[in-house]
């Protein structure tokens, strides 16, 4: 029996030995790629003068830059869920969160339409409602500088909470008013518009406006709010208003 114990105590070593060998068996790391699109306000492409910084985050972190044709790769990425942030001097930061990398794979992001902050600024805005006493539409107003052309039609995005901190972060719904040719805009919504998104008859919603690009892209955050690119940021007055019961 005193010479099985030391052989039984051998295995049960030699066995803990492999597992522990098992557990640490290198896992290929994966890559992520993609295509920076630089664009003005009107949803002209525009040339970059500088690359565009990346960086990716989650299981470990990652630094890198665009070629100068936008193109950018990270190599070396080991498997997990990640989140990306694109930073330039002249364009709208993006993120996008929730990129899954697979051990040997590569993850192709295609392109991201990264552009430059609109030069739209609201100036002020105002809402109307029709003169009858059960009224089901509400009608917004602004004024707009500089002035939108035939050719340079401006747009204008409307964020709508409620209460008096709505932002571009902080909202229940945003809606655009696009193809602004001139220094105001009009833009008709239905009260049923603002109960299809989360509001009550009754309730008060506020309202702030910023200038937009035209062909801003946006994200969802981590909060998993919808952030839009591309806006002035310098925002309008806010308005508040009830919704007929």
């Amino acid at each position: 029996m005193s010479g099985l114990l030391p052989c039984i105590l051998l295995a049960i070593l030699c066995l803990s030995a492999s597992c522990t060998r098992k557990d640490h068996i290198p896992v290929p790391p994966g890559s992520i790629k993609g295509t920076i699109l630089s664009f003005d306000e009107f949803g002209r492409e525009v040339p970059f003068h500088s690359s565009v910084d990346i960086s990716l985050n989650g299981v470990e972190n990652f630094t890198g830059r665009t070629q100068t044709t936008g193109e950018f790769i990270i190599h070396g990425v080991p498997p997990g869920t990640y989140w990306l942030q694109a930073t330039h001097p002249f364009l709208s930061m993006y993120r996008k969160f929730g990129i899954r990398v697979l051990s040997g794979n590569t993850t192709h992001l295609g392109n991201i339409r990264m552009v430059q902050p609109a030069t739209t600024v609201v100036s002020e805005i105002d809402v109307f409602f029709p003169p009858a006493e059960e009224f089901e539409i509400v009608t917004f107003t602004g004024k707009i500088k500089p002035a939108g052309t035939f050719l340079l039609r401006r747009e204008v995005r409307l964020f709508f909470g409620k209460t008096p901190q709505v932002s571009p972060t902080n909202y229940q719904a945003s809606v655009s008013a696009i193809n602004i040719q001139s220094d105001a805009f009009l833009l008709n919504l239905l009260v049923n518009d603002f109960l299809r998104r989360g509001f009550s008859r009754g309730e008060m919603v506020y309202a702030i406006a910023y200038g937009s690009s035209r062909v801003g892209e946006s994200y969802v955050n981590q909060n998993g709010v919808e952030i839009f690119t591309g806006l002035n940021p310098l925002a309008s007055n806010v308005i508040a208003f009830r919704l007929p019961r």
